[in-house]
């Protein structure tokens, strides 16, 4: 199996991009009203594109290193540590975030 390579700044664009675009599919379909075994399905799809969305705004305001030709390490190894740090926090405000746009929606407040 061949890893995606892709610049790093273009790889970010693209967890932003497809995060925010469930995010909003799922709230213009109004997919947090339903009920039952498929409504936990969206929710967690709902938080998954939350992170994604975090994780990739983090990554395009702090990417990780342009791969050197023949390095196969993937851009998580390639970071340093604060950068991993932020990657996280970008993914836990993305996560939260989502959970209060699901919140707002719901009309549970």
């Amino acid at each position: 199996m061949t890893k995606l390579k892709m610049h790093p700044r273009l790889m970010a664009l693209v967890y932003l991009m497809s995060g925010g675009l469930v995010v909003t599919l799922i709230a213009a379909l109004g997919g947090m009203d339903s009920t039952g075994r498929g409504s936990n399905k969206i929710i967690f799809l709902f938080g998954m594109a939350g992170i994604a969305a975090g994780v990739g705004l983090t990554q395009l305001v702090w990417p990780s290193k342009v791969p050197a030709e023949g390095d196969e390490r993937s851009g998580w190894k390639r970071a340093s540590w604060p950068q991993k740090i932020l990657w996280i926090l970008g993914g836990c405000v993305g996560v939260v975030g989502a959970a209060v746009t699901q919140v707002m929606m719901s009309g549970k407040i």
